[in-house]
């Protein structure tokens, strides 16, 4: 009899201490998840689209989310890891709502693209934009707007080989003096008392200098000298 109690105790101490391990990983697992919304806000503004479904995926590598996602582009089935957002797989699902055969790799950082494209350029490149685009054959290619040495251009990169497929240089005309002069004015009232052409960290920018006698704060003025961006104002009293 005591025999039979001390068996009993012993496997229910077993079965105590499974139950609490197991709800001490789940209680874990679920704080370092990322939620469903976070996941849904940060696939739609990387790839411009809605996410019509979204479902938890426990595999033996670990969590994940499936989420369905609809651009102009088409429809498409996306992997994302559930603890560090990372992408890890995307489909495009044809018109019949059937996979296509081929699975690409999408998942390329700035840091990647950068790398690219001034592998191309044999310079600095600051990137300006990158959008994630969908060629003839269902193929998924980067479009990459850059801006080096005071040239604009964008390169089309393809999402799988990583091959350059295209670059084109963008016919953007200069700012004259006189309207990067008129931006600066409107930025900070006063005179024009010194303008400048340079390169800055692979930018052509116009440097300008405007006095103001009537608050006694000058402002030294750079802006981007193709898009007329103000890129900074630092006032001198």
């Amino acid at each position: 009899m005591m025999r039979n109690k001390s068996l009993f105790f012993l496997l229910f101490g077993i079965l105590l201490l499974i139950g609490i391990g197991y709800f001490t990983y789940s209680a874990l697992t679920s704080e370092e998840m990322m939620s469903e919304a976070d996941i849904k806000t940060m696939l739609e503004g990387r790839y411009n689209g809605s996410v019509l479904s979204l479902e938890v995926n426990e595999e033996s590598t670990g969590l994940s989310y499936d989420a369905e996602l609809h651009s102009a582009q088409g429809a498409y089935l996306i992997e994302v890891d559930a603890h560090k957002g990372e992408v890890l797989s995307l489909e495009k699902i044809s018109a019949e709502t059937e996979f296509q055969e081929k699975q690409v790799d999408v998942e390329l950082t700035k840091e990647e693209i950068t790398e690219i494209v001034e592998a191309r350029l044999t310079d600095e490149a600051e990137i300006l934009d990158i959008q994630l685009n969908e060629g003839g054959s269902g193929s998924m290619f980067y479009s990459v707007a850059v801006n080096h040495s005071g040239n604009r251009g964008t390169f089309e990169i393809d999402a799988t080989s990583k091959e350059v497929l295209t670059y084109t240089e963008d016919q953007v005309e200069q700012l004259t003096q006189q309207q990067a002069s008129e931006i600066a004015l409107n930025e900070h009232s006063g005179v024009i008392d010194d303008i400048t052409l340079e390169q800055q960290d692979g930018r052509l920018v116009y440097e300008i200098e405007v006095e103001s006698d009537e608050t006694g704060v000058d402002a030294d003025i750079i802006i981007d000298a193709y898009s007329g961006e103000v890129i900074s104002v630092v006032l001198d009293n």
